[in-house]
């Protein structure tokens, strides 16, 4: 199935004929029954063109959704730790290819797990779509890279757009110019534990120079 490739199955033989009778994307038959078994792939092979290409996709899509070994780990993790909260995480990027290394390590780094991190580029002119994918292969994760065609004009339609792509319980908005530290995740969401009707969180922050020398110790004067 994850191939796209139809699959034909023996009725109670545990698992799989219980799969394609809920799915729809396979067809079982009485066990042992080779006529209709046969009788069933040629009726298989017969489906050709657009019909043939669409149930091929719905075939992969239900691997990767369901079966996938991201999704598996992820349902394993939850069994364990059933309170632990899911996080997408979103990176607007705009031409800050230098800060990629740092940005993504930052998240990366984190001690709460992240659901999933995208990173929505807005048609960077430097090496954006080149650095991203290389920082995550060297910290061997996953991201799903999302460029636009043209350009948004907003950082807040990118913000949307992240809401409306984010399959976590949290959608955390990682600025592409930030860095974090590794328990940000972890305390601000555990003082959201405490309370079902926290529905967004923020810390203090402090500002660095280039270089990393601080600038300003905290941003509290300015958000108060």
């Amino acid at each position: 199935m994850s191939l796209g490739k139809p699959v034909l199955a023996f009725a109670g033989t545990g698992g799989i004929p219980e799969l394609l009778d809920e799915t729809g994307l396979g067809e079982t038959v009485p066990l042992g029954d080779t006529v209709a078994l046969a009788l069933a792939l040629a009726g298989t092979l017969a489906v050709k063109g657009r019909a043939a290409k669409a149930a091929s996709e719905a075939r992969r899509s239900l691997v990767r959704e369901r079966f996938a070994f991201a999704p598996y780990v992820s349902r394993l993790l939850h069994q364990l730790m059933p309170g632990l909260p899911r996080v997408s995480v979103a990176v607007p990027n705009y031409n800050y290819a230098r800060f990629m290394p740092e940005r993504l390590g930052s998240v990366f780094r984190q001690t709460l797990p992240v659901e999933e991190v995208l990173v929505l580029d807005d048609v960077s002119t430097d090496a954006s779509l080149e650095v991203i994918p290389a920082v995550a292969a060297e910290w061997d994760r996953e991201i799903r890279l999302v460029a636009n065609e043209t350009n948004s004009g907003s950082v807040f339609a990118q913000w949307r757009k992240a809401a409306e792509m984010a399959t976590g319980d949290w959608l955390w908005i990682a600025e592409a110019d930030d860095t974090s530290d590794p328990e940000f995740l972890a305390k601000v969401l555990a003082l959201a534990a405490d309370d079902p009707a926290v529905v967004m969180g923020f810390s203090d922050s402090r500002t660095i120079e280039a270089d990393g020398r601080p600038q300003w110790d905290s941003y509290k004067g300015y958000y108060a």
